[in-house]
């Protein structure tokens, strides 16, 4: 589904939020927004940066480092 450009206000915002993806934990601040998505969830450039992570959207892959390793998520 493509981005309809429309924005959208927070409702809420969770400040330092901890998430675990792949046994690697991180804080990030999360949006809590009223729409209609067809995901999950939306990862911005803030999380990605916090991750090391590089994502495709070709491949449909997530990777990034933990403990000496590529961890790759499909």
């Amino acid at each position: 589904m493509a981005f309809d450009g429309h924005s959208h206000r927070p409702h809420e915002i969770i400040l330092a939020f901890l998430i675990c993806v792949g046994g690697k934990v991180s804080n990030i601040d999360i949006e809590i927004i009223d729409s209609n998505l067809y995901y999950n969830l939306l990862l911005r450039r803030n999380w990605i940066y916090e991750m090391d992570a590089i994502v495709s959207s070709l491949f449909h892959i997530l990777c990034f480092p933990h403990e000496g390793r590529i961890v790759k998520i499909d």
